[in-house]
């Protein structure tokens, strides 16, 4: 018996599946395959990072970026071992998706050193979630994975010695660095911040003031770098940002909340151990105020999945801790049962999806290089709504069309970029399908009537201005 119930036989055989259903997703870090419209959409900011273009552009241009600068500097750094900023991207986030299992493994640890075997069963869930559910981000060009490596990083800080009275003074420095750190790469990540807040007002008065007055002092060197680096034009882009919400998308996507109830629940019996361990508590508040922000942050236009991630690490540490704890046979029965379920469902879909990445690795690969071909071949600015073709391309970063799609009810930006599309300012625009729908399709609906389609592929093509008199299907 490897851990309380699960045998050694099982927990290989899950390793295996984590490494098989891996695969498919690994296979495309090297490739030009079309993995989400950020990766281009990151590259060329890491390219502005490197001095080619501006960061942070003006609010009234036709691209933006509402992401923090740490990560593009850090992809840039790298670019030359791989000479694409898009592969670099990918290999720092899959790095950074391995450092926080680590940290994961680490953490429960530390919490519970007497059961060996904890640490990679916490591992374990973790890494068997993202290679199912959130299979997507993994290996993908997005400074999610490295935002939540920082702060994850400082959790482990605070987890690493179990809290008297008060939280060393070391551990709380470390803490308040990594999360200097991670908000520089993302700024929404904050369930760990907010947590660790709520735990040490509870018990720590000092710790939680000296965290506070950290927290003012890392906001003032921020704005000190912003105006340094940026002219003050970071903040204002990260925090002006417009973003449409709903409480359609924020229902549609608190269901995959569903999938870790039972995690959640076998979790609940660490808020009876918070006075023997301290850090009991912390990954039940932390369990909640991820959920609580994930459903929150899960209403906003662009955000996905990922709004739970933070909720994902704190469930993969708390789990395997609270099953390490000495417990009647009939709950640890009851919960093994109960925990078998998400990956009864899981790892299906897992197997699913990796599937069809295999198979259409391909076919993705030759219908990219084909547009990147013919867009290569088209002088003057072209406008990309898979900005990863203009990347490859060689072409420059001409429109964010997810931000546009935001600041199209502004009277003023949208005449500007109707007269854009009017006047043919762009030699020529790829994007997906012309068909109209939501407003979110506003942009594609205003361009199908002064460009039409000169070459398709796939789901993709690549539309030429009209000439004089001719007006595009629709």
């Amino acid at each position: 018996m490897i851990y309380r119930g699960f045998s050694t036989r099982l927990v290989l055989l899950s390793w295996f599946v984590v490494a098989l259903l891996a695969f498919g997703r690994l296979g495309t870090v090297f490739s030009s395959v079309l993995l989400d419209y950020n990766e281009g959409w990151n590259a060329f900011q890491a390219a502005a990072a490197m001095g080619k273009g501006a960061l942070y552009p003006p609010a009234s241009g036709f691209t933006a970026n509402n992401y923090p600068p740490l990560s593009f500097y850090v992809v840039s750094f790298f670019s030359g071992l791989s000479g694409d900023l898009i592969v670099s991207g990918r290999i720092a986030s899959l790095v950074s998706m391995i450092a926080v299992a680590m940290a994961v493994l680490a953490a429960t640890r530390r919490i519970v050193p007497e059961e060996k075997s904890a640490g990679w069963l916490a591992c374990l869930i973790f890494l068997l979630c993202n290679v199912t559910v959130f299979r997507s981000y993994v290996a993908m060009d997005d400074p999610q994975w490295m935002g939540h490596a920082f702060m994850t990083a400082g959790l482990l800080a605070l987890l690493w010695k179990k809290p008297g009275d008060r939280v060393p003074l070391l551990s709380i420095a470390l803490f308040c660095l990594m999360m200097f750190l991670g908000v520089l790469v993302k700024h929404n990540i904050i369930a760990i911040p907010v947590s660790v807040a709520i735990w040490l007002f509870s018990f720590d008065r000092r710790g939680f003031l000296i965290c506070l007055a950290l927290a003012v002092l890392s906001a003032v060197a921020i704005a000190a770098l912003d105006g340094l680096l940026f002219d003050g034009n970071m903040i204002a882009s990260v925090i002006e940002f417009k973003r449409s919400y709903s409480l359609g998308r924020m229902l549609h996507h608190s269901l995959l909340v569903i999938l870790f109830v039972p995690m959640i629940m076998c979790s609940g019996r660490l808020w009876r151990e918070r006075r023997r361990d301290r850090r009991a508590g912390l990954l039940v508040i932390g369990i909640w105020v991820s959920l609580l922000l994930g459903v929150l942050q899960g209403s906003g236009s662009g955000v996905d999945i990922n709004a739970y991630f933070e909720m994902l690490i704190f469930l993969s540490i708390a789990c395997p801790v609270a099953l390490a704890l000495r417990s009647p046979p009939a709950w640890g029965r009851r919960f093994r049962f109960l925990l078998a379920l998400p990956p009864a469902i899981m790892i299906p879909y897992g197997a699913v999806a990796s599937a069809s990445e295999i198979r259409g690795k391909a076919a993705g690969v030759a219908a990219v290089d084909a547009m990147v071909s013919r867009i290569r071949t088209i002088p003057g600015p072209v406008a990309c709504e898979d900005l990863a073709l203009c990347y490859w391309a060689g072409k420059d970063f001409e429109v964010d069309f997810f931000s546009t799609r935001q600041k199209l009810t502004q009277g003023e930006f949208r005449k500007r970029f109707r007269d854009a599309i009017v006047n043919h300012d762009y030699s020529a625009i790829e994007m997906r399908n012309m068909a109209p729908g939501t407003d979110e399709n506003s942009v594609r609906i205003l361009i199908a009537g002064h460009y039409h389609l000169l070459y398709e592929r796939g789901d993709m093509g690549i539309y030429v201005p009209n000439p004089p008199g001719r007006m595009a299907r629709r």
